[in-house]
C-alpha cells in the first residue's frame, strides 16, 4: 500500500481534493462517540476513501475506517487516528518512529504481538496483531486520561481483521455485520434503543457503490423514504464520479499514466487527477478545477524532489 509521506492528510481529506499528490480522498462521517458519555474516550468512526489504499476490507476496495490507528507491519508504517502516518524501526524488543519531529505521541511496542499508542491528551490506544494472525495492527481497546475505556470487537475474513463491534463495558453503542456473498455490509449505532440508526454499504465486484443513510427520525427499514444515499462510481485510477445525498456530482478525471515511480516499485506509475468538476444542485453553474504537474512529484520519483501543481479554476 502506497502512503505519502508528509502528515497533513487530516485536513486534505476533508477537502476531498489534494493538489500536492493529485488524488481525490473523500470522508464520510458515521459514528462518535463524546467524552462525556459515561466518561469514555472520544472516538470518531468514519468511512475513508484512498486511491492508494489497499485490498477490500468489507467496505470495499480503496475504502477503510477513518478515526482509528494501525500498524501495518510488512511496510513498517504507522498510521495515526488523525490520518498522519509515519514511518518505523521495528526491532524485536522495541519500535522507534524515524520521521517524528513533533512529540505529539509516543509508539511503544508492549511486546510482539501488542503496541500502544499514547497521544499527547493522555489518550492510549492498545493495538493488537492477535498472536500475529494478522499482518496489521489494529486497536482493541482505547482509555482516556482518567482510565475510562473503550473496546472495539474485531472479526477475521482470512488474515484480515474486520471491526465488527464499538463495547462500553457491557453494551454494544456500533456494530457492524459483513455478508460477503450478499457484497452488502450494515453499520448500527445504538443497536436496541431507540435511536438506533443504520447505515447500508452496497458493493459492486468488490467496490462501494451506495451508502444509505437513515433520514433523520425515519424508521430502521432500508426501504424508500427512509433513507437517502451516496453513490460512487470508479475506473482504475480511483473515483469519477461522486453524487452526494442532496443531488450534487463530483466528477473526476485522471492522467491514467501520471506520477512515474523508481524502478523496483510495484507499480511504474500512479494516476493524478486533471480536472475535478463540481455540479451543485438546482441548476447551480458547474466550477471546474484542471490540473497540471511537473516530473518532480511527492514520491520524489525519477528526477527527486516535490514540485506542486499547476490549478485553474473554471466556473
Amino acid at each position: 500500500m502506497l502512503q505519502p509521506s508528509q502528515n497533513k492528510e487530516k485536513e486534505r481529506r476533508k477537502k476531498g481534493v489534494d493538489p500536492r499528490t493529485g488524488q481525490y480522498n473523500c470522508t464520510i462521517s458515521l459514528y462518535e462517540v463524546p467524552a462525556g458519555v459515561r466518561n469514555s474516550p472520544p472516538l470518531s468512526l468514519s468511512l475513508h476513501f484512498n486511491p492508494l489504499g489497499g485490498d477490500d476490507v468489507g467496505l470495499g476496495r480503496g475504502w477503510s475506517f477513518g478515526g482509528l490507528s494501525s500498524y501495518d507491519q510488512p511496510s513498517r508504517t504507522l498510521i495515526l487516528s488523525t490520518g498522519e502516518n509515519y514511518k518505523v524501526q521495528d526491532s524485536t524488543s522495541s519500535v522507534r518512529v524515524t520521521d517524528q519531529k513533533l512529540q505529539s505521541f509516543h509508539f511503544h511496542k508492549t511486546n510482539t504481538t501488542s503496541y500502544r499508542v499514547t497521544l499527547k491528551s493522555g489518550q492510549v490506544e492498545v493495538l493488537s496483531n492477535f498472536n500475529h494472525r494478522s499482518l496489521v495492527s489494529v486497536p482493541t481497546e482505547l482509555y482516556s486520561a482518567n482510565g475510562q475505556s473503550l473496546q472495539l470487537s474485531w472479526v477475521f475474513s482470512s488474515t484480515q481483521p474486520r471491526l465488527s463491534k464499538i463495547l462500553t463495558g457491557s453494551q454494544a453503542p456500533a456494530k457492524i455485520v459483513y455478508n460477503d456473498s450478499a457484497q452488502i455490509t450494515t453499520i448500527t449505532r445504538g443497536p436496541g434503543t431507540a435511536e438506533t440508526a443504520t447505515f447500508t454499504l452496497l458493493r459492486r465486484n468488490g467496490q462501494l457503490a451506495e451508502l444509505r443513510l437513515p433520514l433523520e427520525g425515519s424508521p430502521t427499514s432500508p426501504s424508500p423514504p427512509s433513507w437517502t444515499s451516496w453513490k460512487f462510481t470508479y475506473k482504475t485510477a480511483g473515483l469519477t464520479t461522486v453524487t452526494s445525498p442532496t443531488g450534487a456530482t463530483e466528477t473526476i478525471s485522471y492522467r491514467a499514466a501520471g506520477f512515474r515511480l523508481p524502478s523496483g516499485a510495484p507499480v511504474s506509475a500512479i494516476p493524478h487527477m486533471i480536472s475535478h468538476t463540481v455540479r451543485p444542485f438546482h441548476d447551480q453553474p458547474a466550477i471546474q478545477t484542471t490540473y497540471s504537474y511537473s516530473d518532480h512529484n511527492f514520491l520524489a520519483s525519477v528526477e527527486g524532489g516535490t514540485g506542486p501543481a499547476t490549478v485553474a479554476i473554471c466556473t
